[in-house]
């Protein structure tokens, strides 16, 4: 069928990297309604007939303008903070937060 995300292009968790039944799934990925979805983090790997996801490893830094996903771990009066199961917490106005419940969890581009 047809790649989704090409060699070593950078994937998360939940990312659909292949679709059709043509490669199987390797390390890192699971298969599901002929999609193949990274497990992680990662770098996409195409073998074969093969594809796997090498999980990135070593702590994150995140830096301006990077996109993450977090968990608010309190709220303020006019801000969340959210942790970014980094080295550093992020923090996010209120009047600048999308007015969508996405339970608890958080995508967000750092500033």
């Amino acid at each position: 069928m047809s790649r989704v995300k090409e060699e070593k292009e950078l994937v998360t968790p939940g990312d659909t990297i292949y679709s059709g039944n043509e490669l199987y799934p390797n390390s890192g990925v699971y298969e599901e309604d002929d999609k193949i979805i990274s497990k992680y983090i990662g770098v996409v790997e195409y073998g074969q007939n093969s594809v796997r996801v090498v999980p990135m490893s070593g702590r994150y830094m995140p830096e301006e303008g990077d996109i993450v996903i977090a968990e608010i771990s309190s709220v303020g009066y006019n801000n969340w903070r959210a942790d970014l199961k980094s080295a550093y917490d992020g923090m996010l106005r209120i009047d600048v937060a999308v007015d969508e419940y996405i339970d608890l969890m958080l995508v967000m581009r750092l500033l």
